[in-house]
């Protein structure tokens, strides 16, 4: 009777063909975590957790007859990164897993192991908007009063605009939400910039929707050439990018997120890769319907939240 060793060439056979899916696969998840994380390479530190120290430097130029040349504000977010370890795993009943309908079934699930994988890791990620975690100045990710770095101010990432049905916005109503996110980005960065590229925003903002509804209608006004009953352009067009979250927190399903993904910018959340996960067969008592295992394991990463100045939360009323 074949066992665990059989099963293990069998993957080895799969390995390849596994991978380059999970290539072809890469890009889409990995554009979604450019977007809303910055990706700290651990594999060669190894440290659990991950210290993280941004050093901020606000330098400020003062006049000859103050004796100074240049002075500055120093501030350093000091955050750590806690590593867990994940598995995709499908089971296996050790008494059938050499039957030719064990290995169809091996030939095609292997390859959406991958795909499990990179969701797990956007899953993680999005809960830092779901779950509005505490930001590194001790308030909540999405709150009215955070605090500057360097106490330059205060800023508020929350907006409140008023929709007649707050589950179903109108074509100006969502115009003017993004028009409300612009303008708050804007007043949040204007705390320490001296002059902003509105340019910079173009490809920039992304919006997320959690009700189709919703997402449906902003991604009419992404798309329309012009104002619906009118030929007044829309200002909006191509704009933004839109993506839909089908996971909300309940109870927040008509709220919508804004984040400015500028190039080379801050982000939302840290997203730490420790170790890629390897494709392998075990035996184990932990999954059910047997004592064998295949899929991708020992697969390290942690995610915390980042940047709140970087994204605005909609609570429409």
């Amino acid at each position: 009777m074949p066992g665990i060793d059989a099963l293990k060439r069998e993957v080895k056979t799969y390995r390849e063909v596994a991978y380059d899916i999970y290539d072809q696969l890469e890009a889409d998840p990995n554009q979604l975590k450019n977007l809303l994380a910055i990706t700290i390479d651990n594999r060669q530190a190894k440290e659990n957790p991950v210290r993280i120290q941004e050093a901020m430097y606000f330098p400020e130029a003062l006049a000859w007859h103050d004796q100074v040349v240049a002075g500055g504000d120093f501030d350093r977010l000091d955050w750590t990164v806690p590593l867990k370890g994940y598995n995709v795993v499908v089971p296996y009943n050790r008494v059938n897993i050499g039957r030719p309908s064990s290995l169809n079934k091996l030939g095609s699930i292997i390859p959406r192991l991958p795909e499990a994988w990179t969701r797990k890791q956007v899953g993680e990620i999005m809960n830092v908007f779901r779950g509005n975690v505490l930001a590194y100045d001790g308030q909540n990710f999405f709150d009215a009063s955070h605090k500057h770095p360097a106490g330059k101010g205060t800023y508020s990432n929350i907006l409140t605009p008023d929709w007649t049905t707050t589950s179903a916005p109108t074509f100006s109503e969502a115009s003017a939400c993004l028009d409300l996110i612009r303008t708050r980005f804007v007043t949040n960065l204007a705390l320490d910039a001296e002059v902003l590229d509105a340019a910079r925003f173009a490809d920039s903002l992304v919006i997320i929707a959690h009700r189709p509804a919703t997402w449906a209608m902003f991604e009419q006004v992404r798309r329309s050439t012009f104002v619906p009953s009118s030929t007044e352009p829309n200002l909006w067009q191509n704009g933004f990018t839109l993506l839909l979250d089908n996971k909300p927190t309940s109870g927040e399903e008509d709220y919508l997120e804004a984040v400015l993904a500028l190039p080379g910018g801050a982000r939302p959340a840290f997203f730490v890769l420790d170790a890629e996960p390897v494709l392998d067969a075990w035996e184990t008592n932990q999954v059910p319907n047997g004592y064998v295992a295949v899929g991708l394991t020992d697969g390290i990463f942690g995610v915390k939240s980042g940047f709140p100045q970087t994204a605005i939360q909609v609570r429409p009323t």
